[in-house]
């Protein structure tokens, strides 16, 4: 997706999304306008002002009522489904570009639940499989993704997402994301394992302090040697 330029304007993308949540309003003029908001959202220069209007808590609550019947209504189950398609992929859009909204969804436990029922319900749909596994993933490794910032461009929408390299090999993602931490910031370096280990540092320190509590008779004993002017004498000989 190209974020460098906009096709659309923001004043269209608020005339379609008055249509997408009008009522009442013809089933078909709905979902076409549902079609047109989607792809005007690939667009993460109108995410803003699409948030704005209420525009992600109106899709979320689509998408709820499609694998709820709620008070018994199957009907207005029914007709909301014929929107899913639109909301899917208005929402992977978002969370693809908006990493606070993405923080917020990936702690809702219930909309992981939903969308698996969403996959479930409209299986036989490409686009809804694809939108649905995508959101998935970018919620489940939202704690470990990070975002490509240039300097001076923090509030630019649309920067790349990035994922850890261990992440990349070990599972099969539905999208090809950029690529950091090849090695871990946490791997440690071992010693040479020919070499003497009492000659690092950290084994170094831990066998004078282990020598030295042995030494004095236990812990208590060696704090309170500290005070004396014996230990200053033993610290020379054992420090």
């Amino acid at each position: 997706e190209d974020t460098r330029r906009s096709m659309f304007t923001k004043e269209s993308m608020k005339q379609v999304y008055d249509i997408f949540t009008s009522h009442p309003v013809d089933p078909e003029v709905k979902r076409s306008a549902g079609d047109q908001l989607a792809i005007m959202i690939k667009d993460p220069s109108l995410h803003a002002s699409f948030k704005e209007r209420g525009g992600v808590e109106n899709v979320c609550s689509i998408i709820q009522q499609s694998v709820r019947n709620q008070d018994g209504n199957s009907q207005n189950q029914v007709d909301v489904v014929a929107y899913l398609p639109a909301c899917m992929s208005i929402l992977r859009s978002l969370a693809q570009h908006d990493f606070s909204l993405r923080h917020i969804l990936a702690k809702d436990n219930d909309l992981y639940y939903t969308i698996l029922r969403v996959s479930l319900l409209l299986q036989n749909e490409p686009q809804i499989k694809t939108d649905s596994s995508q959101l998935l993933a970018l919620m489940l490794f939202d704690e470990v993704a990070q975002f490509a910032i240039e300097p001076g461009q923090a509030d630019r929408p649309g920067t790349k997402l990035s994922l850890p390299a261990q992440v990349i090999q070990r599972y099969r993602l539905p999208f090809k994301p950029s690529c950091h931490h090849v090695t871990s910031p946490n791997v440690m370096s071992l010693p040479d394992a020919n070499s003497d280990i009492m000659t690092t540092n950290g084994p170094k320190e831990m066998m004078k302090v282990t020598w030295n509590i042995a030494w004095q008779g236990g812990l208590t004993e060696l704090l309170k040697s500290f005070h004396n002017e014996l230990f200053k004498d033993s610290s020379n000989e054992f420090g």
